[in-house]
């Protein structure tokens, strides 16, 4: 299957221990980039909602030339398998009768039901 980050590999083990009732909150996924500038390419980081600082990694124009597809490629093709990952869950929770879903303000990940949270509560 292919687990790419901690949220997968705690979905992965509740699923695998039973839970039936599965929610996610405060995971989302917007790590691409946000600009090209003449210093390089400028790459959020994820913000948790524990810390909403947002940092930026500066990435040289010529260190992205060393990447054996592409800095860009290489980004995308790792939101793929990321994601594609999220979708095998999916299909492993169905198995399990598990329910899973994603209460997280603007997260990315399509592949779970979208609850929506009383703000007032």
């Amino acid at each position: 299957m292919g687990i790419y980050n901690v949220v997968q590999g705690a979905l992965y083990f509740a699923i695998t221990f039973g839970y039936e009732d599965i929610s996610i909150l405060g995971c989302t996924y917007r790590n691409l980039p946000a600009e090209m500038t003449e210093q390089g390419l400028r790459v959020l980081d994820h913000t948790h909602y524990y810390n909403l600082n947002r940092e930026e990694n500066i990435i040289d124009f010529s260190q992205i030339a060393k990447y054996k597809n592409g800095f860009m490629v290489d980004l995308y093709e790792r939101a793929v398998r990321s994601h594609t990952c999220f979708w095998n869950l999916r299909r492993y929770a169905e198995k399990f009768g598990a329910k899973i879903t994603n209460y997280s303000d603007g997260s990315m990940i399509d592949a779970f039901c979208v609850g929506i949270l009383d703000k007032e509560a």
